[in-house]
């Protein structure tokens, strides 16, 4: 499986995931939204990691 679709498939587990728990109490808006840009910008970093070794 190629990076790319390995970060699209872990993003959007992590999403289906979190956004239920958000809305319904268990975690704080914030807190999700933390994580979400925090995994955007690995998902950034190891895009840019990618390309520099090909």
């Amino acid at each position: 499986m190629v990076n790319a679709e390995k970060s699209i498939i872990l993003a959007s587990g992590r999403s289906s995931v979190m956004i239920p728990l958000a809305l319904g109490g268990f975690l704080s808006v914030a807190l999700t939204v933390l994580v979400h840009e925090s995994s955007e910008l690995l998902a950034v970093v190891n895009g840019l990691r990618a390309r520099r070794s090909a």
